[in-house]
């Protein structure tokens, strides 16, 4: 599941905005509807180039932990439970995984896939999600896109009184499944700081503009192929 679809939709949108009726970047976004702050916050986003984007998420009865580190198309997405750990790396839109050697065996056979055990911890396999529903599902996690979106039921909070956080909160962010509330800064650009997700779970947007070493392609001694 390559990003480069959802992030170019972003930028695209940036770059509508700047004629359209929701103002340009860093004004007053109080007097905005709520479907003109969310198109000015993706704007926001997607100009930032690289953010951050962790905290918890609600997977039925369990919290997972979750962490995205974004830079451009390529990211570096991580969620686990304490006891599991599962991630995503996206470069040049090819994704590589860290997984199990469960999982592994259903693409390769049992024995195969036991032969690469001590190196899946440290390893990446190149794999595309679209070619299993299972890990096609568990990716999407990392498309922060889905949560900037409008899905009709669109509003927003009144404007922060003074001493409060100088945020406007808009809610029904997102599709039927996931909308939520999302927190826009009022000052400055207006940037994310916060999501509920409707599943459960509070995420933090921060470090935007940053430089993320660790979102970089690995090695070829650290994939591990799957034949198609």
């Amino acid at each position: 599941m390559s990003l480069r679809g959802p992030v170019a939709a972003m930028t695209a949108v940036a770059v509508l905005l700047a004629g359209c009726d929701a103002g340009e970047p860093g004004g007053d976004v109080t007097t905005l509807s709520a479907p003109d702050v969310l198109e000015r916050a993706t704007a926001a986003l997607a100009a930032a180039g690289s953010f951050r984007v962790r905290g918890m998420l609600q997977e039925g009865t369990l919290a997972v932990g979750y962490d995205l580190k974004r830079s451009g198309a390529d990211s570096l997405g991580v969620f686990e439970d304490g006891e599991t750990e599962f991630a995503r790396l996206v470069i040049d839109g090819q994704e590589y995984f860290r997984l199990g050697e469960e999982f592994l065996a259903t693409k390769i056979g049992v024995a195969e896939a036991h032969g690469y055990a001590d190196r899946l911890p440290d390893s990446w396999v190149r794999y595309d999600s679209h070619r299993d529903d299972g890990l096609a599902k568990a990716s999407s996690v990392f498309d922060v896109e889905r949560w900037f979106t409008n899905g009709g039921r669109l509003t927003k909070s009144d404007p922060p009184a003074v001493g409060q956080q100088q945020v406007i909160k808009l809610y029904g962010v997102g599709d039927v499944a996931d909308g939520g509330t999302l927190a826009v800064a009022i000052e400055g650009e207006p940037l994310p700081q916060e999501l509920i997700p409707a599943r459960g779970g509070h995420l933090w947007f921060s470090e935007f503009g940053a430089d993320f070493p660790e979102v970089t392609a690995p090695g070829a001694d650290e994939i591990i192929e799957i034949p198609v």
